[in-house]
């Protein structure tokens, strides 16, 4: 659903972290509005900044659900794994952190800020703070066989 056109700037920004949850600048490009309006609501605590480049409504309450959102808008194609799928699905409860992820083995390690604001242990944002890909899948053994050392 697109937003309305005649509304500023930061009431488009402020509608669509509301819709979406989680809001990256790149969300804004298509809208045609620039990184600084962000950076104009964050100054007047309208949103607050959760992570590189997330930010969320400033009333948003936190629950596991925004941190899985933080994560799988941080790693677009990652996969939420493991412990932290049964915690998702209800099948066990477990804590937030660290949240068990899956990218592909070729894919670039997921980076953090440098120097990363780091958020309150007790928080449920901690968790995005400590982004580690799920162990990767172990290596086969070439089936080729091996070439003997010509003697000259």
């Amino acid at each position: 659903m697109p937003l309305p056109m005649h509304i500023s700037p930061s009431e488009q920004v402020l509608a669509l972290a509301t819709r979406q949850g989680v809001l990256r600048p790149v969300d804004l490009a298509p809208l045609g509005i620039q990184a600084e309006v962000l950076r104009r609501l964050l100054a007047r605590g309208l949103i607050k900044k959760i992570g590189r480049g997330r930010y969320v409504p400033a009333g948003t309450r936190m629950d596991p659900q925004l941190v899985w959102a933080g994560v799988a808008r941080a790693i677009p194609n990652g996969v939420i794994c493991l412990r932290s799928a049964l915690t998702i699905h209800k099948v066990m409860a477990m804590p937030l952190e660290p949240v068990d992820l899956a990218i592909e083995r070729r894919a670039a390690k997921p980076r953090k800020a440098k120097p990363a604001p780091r958020p309150p242990a007790d928080s449920p944002f901690a968790a995005l703070s400590q982004l580690k890909p799920a162990r990767p899948a172990p290596r086969r053994k070439s089936r080729a066989p091996k070439r003997k050392a010509e003697k000259s």
